[in-house]
């Protein structure tokens, strides 16, 4: 059945009249009548009994008609849908991101987003890098979040930010008193390290003096995230992002930026030419401006 024709048959039935049809839809009144006409052919019934330049509707019509309106109400929920869909106000926003960035920026642009935009379901999961790219690969997630790249010849990164290091020190070290770090000022101090082949462990040491690279590390681990805790339970230091710094307990220990040209970048990764959903480009928008709103 011709949706248009339908359409027309449905503006007669309200409006009473071909001419009114012809002004509510801003077309021709014969153009009403031949596709009127040209519905009846197509179904095989007669709708009008046509009495001195009279429309009546027949018992089919008005039992057709009953029945369309359901058709047309649901065709108008469809597109409110598809307008909200548009904006970026329906459907699933499906992320992962690493477990160090469990306690940054993320559960703040989640919850930005979420007041924005009740109606949109949140599928999300903090798998390691690894199972990350696994994920995306076969479907399961639409983009990770990561610091730091995900290597693979099938996927493809954007760099959302360069995000500063600072230092996560106890409250009352001497150095707190300091606006800024020097690397230097580590020199024999209990640092907080990551795994050397790491991607963040690379970046870290390269920040280090020479004798802090080279010396035992107070603890090792393998996320940021974690260092973050470590250093706030034993007075240890570490080096974190900007975006972990935010999560910083500020009872027991002060963050301060260090004097460095290096950065930790902040990455969204996805399948290599496959256009992220509107959905996944809004959140990623708030994200990024959660992010660049710095620690607090």
């Amino acid at each position: 059945m011709n949706v248009r024709y339908l359409e027309i048959f449905n503006a007669v039935m309200q409006s009473g009249s071909t001419s009114a049809a012809a002004e509510l839809l801003m077309i021709s009144q014969p153009a009403v009548s031949n596709q009127l006409r040209q519905l009846e052919s197509q179904i095989g019934l007669q709708l009008f009994d046509r009495r001195s330049r009279r429309l009546v509707p027949t018992r089919e019509a008005t039992l057709l008609y009953e029945r369309s309106r359901n058709f047309f109400t649901a065709l108008q929920s469809l597109d409110a849908f598809s307008e909200q869909l548009r904006r970026g106000e329906r459907g699933v926003l499906n992320f992962v991101c690493s477990p160090t960035m469990t306690n940054g920026c993320v559960p703040q642009a989640i919850r930005r987003f979420h007041q924005d935009r009740p109606e949109v379901a949140l599928k999300i999961d903090m798998p390691s890098n690894e199972r990350i790219v696994s994920m995306i690969l076969s479907g399961m997630t639409e983009f990770g979040l990561t610091i730091t790249p995900l290597e693979h010849p099938n996927l493809e990164s954007s760099l959302l930010a360069k995000l500063p290091i600072f230092c996560v020190l106890p409250k009352y070290d001497a150095l707190s008193e300091r606006e800024t770090i020097r690397p230097d000022d580590l020199k024999g101090r209990k640092l907080i390290s990551y795994p050397r082949q790491s991607e963040v462990g690379r970046i870290i040491e390269s920040v280090l003096p020479v004798s802090a690279r080279n010396a035992a590390p107070f603890v090792e681990v393998r996320y940021i995230s974690m260092a973050l805790r470590v250093a706030e339970a034993t007075g240890g230091i570490a080096l974190v992002d900007e975006d972990t710094a935010l999560a910083a307990n500020q009872d027991v220990v002060c963050v301060r930026p260090v004097e460095t040209d290096q950065y930790l970048p902040l990455l969204a990764t996805h399948l290599k030419g496959q256009k992220l959903s509107l959905i996944a480009e809004r959140f990623i928008e708030d994200y990024v401006r959660v992010t660049r709103a710095g620690p607090r």
